[in-house]
């Protein structure tokens, strides 16, 4: 399934009518590539002016299991990495290297 990169946000009422039509009935799994599920649970997209997204924000969103989780810190040489079940590491990249600065041992998908 692929959707414009200026309506991000609809790819993901795109992939709940999936998982309902097709994927909750069979048991099947769903992978998401870039859901902007971060922006989605943070609520960067206000239900106000986005009311089927805000209903999936509480009922469909929680259900994710994120596998890997890549932040770039914008403007900076940094950001956050994740691979599921580790913990997340902050790091720095001044060159080409990777220097890890802090790895957080629990951190909350909210």
């Amino acid at each position: 399934m692929g959707l414009s990169f200026w309506r991000v946000f609809a790819e993901m009422i795109a992939v709940d009518e999936l998982y309902q039509k097709i994927a909750k009935e069979a048991k099947s799994p769903i992978i998401v590539f870039n859901g902007e599920l971060d922006r989605i649970r943070s609520g960067y997209y206000p239900a106000l002016f986005f009311p089927k997204l805000g209903k999936l924000a509480k009922s469909f969103i929680p259900n994710f299991e994120s596998a890997y989780y890549i932040h770039n810190f914008k403007g900076n040489r940094g950001g956050a990495v994740s691979c599921y079940p580790n913990a997340v590491s902050l790091l720095f990249w001044p060159d080409l290297s990777f220097i890890s600065i802090i790895e957080l041992l629990h951190v909350d998908y909210v």
